[in-house]
């Protein structure tokens, strides 16, 4: 059985390989969902990265993403707690990948056209012709 030690190790590795995954396919961007006369934005600024691993932290946002970054951050720079139990954090780090797959599938492989709003983001826009 994992010791304490051995459990917060595994998700601090988790939220490092998190952060590499972020930082090179979500972390700034915008994705702009188009759904017939209907649209959202998802976007992924990097002082939101904490709030995606599911623990809690003394550190500002923004310097919590730049320690796991640079894969400096140690294990007493984060905690559990009631509102971001240990189980919590062991569910969203997956997700968090996967989270980024999907964004990266849009990127990659479908048709990519990069347009500019009147506020001048950028955003990503995909279409896609599938035979059904």
């Amino acid at each position: 059985m994992a010791t304490k030690t051995d459990k917060k190790n595994m998700i601090r590795q988790g939220i490092i390989d998190s952060a590499e995954i972020y930082s090179q396919n979500l972390a700034g961007k915008v994705f702009l969902y188009v759904y017939g006369e209907e649209y959202f934005e998802v976007s992924f600024p990097v002082d939101h990265f904490l709030h995606l691993t599911g623990v809690e932290t003394r550190l500002s946002a923004r310097d919590f993403y730049k320690n796991t970054k640079k894969t400096i951050l140690t294990n007493n720079q984060f905690y559990f707690d009631a509102r971001h139990p240990y189980a919590n954090a062991k569910k969203k780090l997956p997700c968090l990948n996967n989270c980024a797959s999907h964004f990266r599938y849009f990127s990659d492989e479908l048709d990519a056209q990069i347009f500019y709003s009147k506020k001048e983001r950028m955003f990503t826009f995909g279409t896609i012709c599938a035979k059904i």
